[in-house]
């Protein structure tokens, strides 16, 4: 999970990870807590490939996958999430999703894919990729967390500026292009529908209730 580099004259080696420590932890749990145990010859599994790994555990969802961070989760196995939460390994109160989209927003990662399969619930974490290294729906459910997050966090907007800085990219025009797509695929929504320009725009997620005052 990690490569090894001198650095400086003395020649210590540091850790250098390719993924945050916590977003490995907090997929790590809410596979193992998750899991539905009336599946059985299955298992939780760990997938380590080149360029992502991936967490399936079996047992469908019980929340929309477009969801996973501003609903609380309900859980499957809570004297397990109990046991988890004394070890010091997830939280009872359910904010695993929110430390995982905050770390992945910071450190400009893009967004996980979650996916139904059959009997199993799949989450494919991707290394740090340059935009355009992503493909359309990797980009649009990068736009789509990076909006989560300003909401769930601090009731903040997404804009064309916040944009540029997730993706790294220096024109508006891009930027714009990112977030029209986004609103295309039906993950966000313009707030200020009377704004001049999109480039001082606002979005939300699409399950926003806009009528509620806040802008």
């Amino acid at each position: 999970m990690w490569s090894l580099k001198k650095t400086g004259s003395s020649g210590i080696r540091e850790s250098e990870y390719y993924y945050p420590e916590i977003v490995i932890r907090e997929l790590l749990a809410n596979a193992l807590v998750h899991q539905d145990f009336s599946r059985t010859g299955t298992r939780t599994m760990i997938e380590i490939y080149s360029n992502r790994i991936e967490f399936t555990n079996p047992g469908l969802p019980q929340i929309d996958t477009l969801r996973f961070i501003d609903i609380p989760p309900f859980a499957r196995n809570p004297l397990l999430a109990l046991e988890m939460s004394k070890l010091g390994i997830c939280e009872q109160r359910g904010s695993g999703w929110d430390k995982i989209a905050e770390a992945l927003v910071a450190e400009s990662y893009p967004a996980p894919i979650i996916e139904k399969k059959e009997l199993f619930t799949q989450v494919t974490l991707y290394q740090k990729q340059n935009l355009n290294e992503l493909n359309k729906r990797e980009k649009v459910l990068t736009v789509y967390m990076h909006a989560q997050w300003l909401w769930v966090n601090s009731g903040e907007f997404l804009t064309n500026s916040v944009i540029r800085k997730a993706f790294q990219i220096e024109q508006s025009k891009q930027a714009t292009m990112l977030i029209n797509d986004t609103i295309a695929a039906g993950f966000i929504k313009r707030l200020d529908k009377d704004s001049t320009t999109q480039k001082t725009s606002k979005y939300v997620p699409y399950w926003v209730d806009v009528t509620d005052g806040r802008k």
